[in-house]
């Protein structure tokens, strides 16, 4: 109820007066008794610096692991971006980003899924790509130099083909 009540307060929801500093302290009520919705929330505040608080990236690194051990989604893609960036006295990481990233996305987390994918667009995810559960995937070489240069005409081309090769 506190982590619930806090978020009311933060976006000032349901009739309440947004209200931070209520927030952050509804947060770290229900942190400090090992919510993981908690935990994340309150230390996206203290890595901010909102709801009165001083910034405190070393802390909110803290909060994000306590939270993401639980398997707590939003807390794996902050503790992600915290290794990512080498935020709150973490060293760079990427790997570890990748990984977290990859536990978040695995759970649904369309947001994970995106950074994940920037990873592997940028070829920093390791060295396998993520493919999601039921995700088909299709790799074409093909030499674009011998083909009309009309983007959307091969896009549409690619996908009716997709399609009709799915379909069999």
């Amino acid at each position: 109820a506190q982590t619930n009540l806090g978020y009311l307060y933060e976006v000032g929801g349901a009739g309440l007066t947004k209200d931070e500093r209520e927030a952050a302290r509804l947060y770290k009520l229900a942190a400090d008794q090992n919510f993981a919705r908690a935990q994340n929330n309150y230390g996206y505040l203290l890595l901010t610096g909102r709801g009165g608080l001083a910034k405190d990236p070393v802390a909110a690194v803290r909060l994000f692991r306590r939270s993401a051990d639980q398997g707590y989604a939003s807390a794996q893609i902050n503790l992600g971006s915290a290794y990512e960036y080498g935020q709150g006295g973490l060293t760079k990481d990427l790997g570890e980003a990748a990984r977290l990233y990859r536990l978040a996305a695995d759970q649904g987390s369309s947001a994970a899924q995106t950074n994940l994918g920037f990873f592997y667009e940028t070829g920093r995810g390791g060295q396998f790509t993520y493919h999601g559960p039921g995700q088909r995937v299709a790799y074409l070489m093909l030499d674009l130099n011998r083909r009309a240069p009309d983007v959307r005409r091969y896009v549409a081309t690619l996908e009716e083909w997709i399609i009709r090769a799915l379909a069999h």
